[in-house]
């Protein structure tokens, strides 16, 4: 749903020919976050990728999926890439390759600290000429809290295998402890 959101966000400015596909894979998963800051981490993405596409009739793919402990956020582009000495910077705060007035350099230092706050990893492929891939990884919501409170989580599992759903959840950490105290019935 965050993914969805951000992608609807960050449409008035995608460029006319440039495609974005939604190859969502994770949605009845969760993560323990800040919907504002993950949001703010997909558009830096995303608005780096529509600058990568602008000048041909790009492509962009956003995917998520979950291995069972994590959940993995994919964003590629079929761009003009970035040479081995621009990835080594990328995430350094005003470092920026754009022409002036296009960019601050701080996105991707932005989206690193963001996806580093929420206990995830953030890392980049990429090649001159063919495009780049970010993959980002955060935990999923119950692998984090059973690190927390075992009892909880256990607790939380068998209300949740009891009523046999899944919860999507992405919110401020108050929120999310008042779902767990909710899911473990206290």
């Amino acid at each position: 749903e965050v993914v969805q959101k951000a992608v609807e966000i960050a449409n008035p400015a995608k460029p006319k020919p440039v495609k974005v596909e939604l190859k969502l894979n994770a949605d009845q998963q969760c993560i323990m976050g800040n919907e504002t800051q993950i949001s703010q981490l997909l558009l830096n993405l995303l608005i780096n990728a529509f600058h990568a596409t602008e000048e041909k009739c790009g492509i962009i793919v956003v995917s998520t999926e979950a291995d069972g402990h994590r959940i993995l956020l994919k964003i590629s582009d079929n761009g003009y890439g970035m040479s081995e000495e621009t990835m080594t910077r990328i995430f350094e705060p005003f470092f920026t390759t754009k022409k002036g007035g296009q960019g601050t350099g701080l996105g991707l230092a932005i989206a690193k600290q963001v996806v580093e706050e929420h206990h995830g990893m953030i890392r980049v492929e990429s090649r001159e000429g063919v495009g780049t891939i970010f993959f980002v990884e955060f935990p999923m919501f119950f692998d984090k809290l059973q690190q927390f409170d075992p009892e909880v989580f256990a607790s939380c599992e068998r209300e949740l295998k009891r009523q046999q759903h899944n919860i999507e959840l992405i919110a401020s950490e108050n929120i999310v402890s008042e779902a767990v105290l909710l899911a473990a019935g206290t």
